[in-house]
């Protein structure tokens, strides 16, 4: 086996991305697998969002920052914090097997406590050729949203020459990913229009696009209205019809981040107005 390092920058070189973010994508992986080795933690934790998107479904994809997850059932305060750190130290256990790594735990405080009650940890990881831990991973767990479609288990997609991580992780089906992007749509026009800014979202319309693109056929159309409904109405947003989810002021956000937001994770980036016109033309099968 090649050392590790060369093989970080050999994907790095091969798929156009800067190394820090391959960096990331190898030790969320092995994150993932120790998340997976924890009964405490391999069902309650539904994996979602661009990370469960690259992991478990693509492997070619956008690359992710952080690992979110929406909790059935799972540990809450000190329990979650002992698990999780459990899995932390057999993901470095894990990454030991290629050089001397480092990897840091501890609870990230909010400034006020998170209206919806979630819960977060960051992890730091240092590579054997870092000076300290240059790794940052966010992992966000959400106690209070209803998985409304039973979870399905996919095997990990570690995406790394000569190695493999045989494990299979619990994620949120495609119709829910679809229909939680496109209710964060609606609160962050919310939010544009309450308080004048938010975080920026151009990357769901980015994965939304993605996913009817190479999946729409296989989504459930005729329950989609329902789900979709279900879950707007759970954070208090409605919509009546698809161009509630491309108001100016999205569009106008989408535009003003999309470079930033994406380029450093997409190699070959297609351009904002493309993707929006094809993903407004892929929806309408859904509504």
């Amino acid at each position: 086996m090649r050392p590790l390092r060369l093989r970080i920058e050999h994907a790095g070189r091969q798929r156009g991305i800067l190394q820090p973010v391959i960096e990331k994508d190898y030790a969320i992986s092995y994150l993932l697998a120790g998340l997976a080795s924890l009964p405490a933690l391999r069902d309650p934790l539904v994996l979602k969002g661009g990370t469960a998107l690259k992991k478990l479904f693509f492997g070619d994809y956008r690359f992710s920052e952080d690992l979110d997850f929406s909790g059935q059932d799972a540990p809450k305060g000190e329990r979650l914090e002992d698990a999780f750190r459990a899995a932390v130290d057999e993901a470095a256990r894990l990454l030991s097997a290629h050089g001397p790594f480092s990897v840091e735990f501890e609870r990230y405080l909010e400034r006020e406590p998170h209206p919806h009650g979630q819960e977060a940890f960051t992890i730091r990881v240092q590579f054997p050729w870092h000076p300290r831990p240059l790794c940052r991973i966010r992992a966000e767990i959400t106690h209070d949203e209803p998985v409304l479609l039973a979870p399905e288990k996919r095997r990990l997609i570690h995406g790394y020459d000569e190695e493999d991580l045989p494990v299979e992780l619990c994620c949120y089906r495609l119709d829910e990913i679809v229909a939680e992007k496109l209710r964060t749509l609606l609160q962050t026009h919310q939010k544009l229009i309450t308080r004048g800014w938010t975080r920026p979202h151009a990357r769901d319309y980015y994965d939304l696009w993605r996913i009817l693109d190479a999946f729409g056929d296989s989504l459930e159309h005729e329950q989609f209205g329902l789900l979709l409904e279900r879950k707007c109405e759970h954070r208090g947003v409605s919509f009546l019809g698809l161009d509630d989810f491309f108001s100016d002021a999205l569009v106008a956000e989408a535009h003003l981040h999309w470079d930033a937001n994406l380029r450093p994770f997409v190699a070959q980036l297609p351009e904002c107005d493309e993707v929006l016109g094809r993903l407004k033309a892929g929806l309408r099968n859904l509504f």
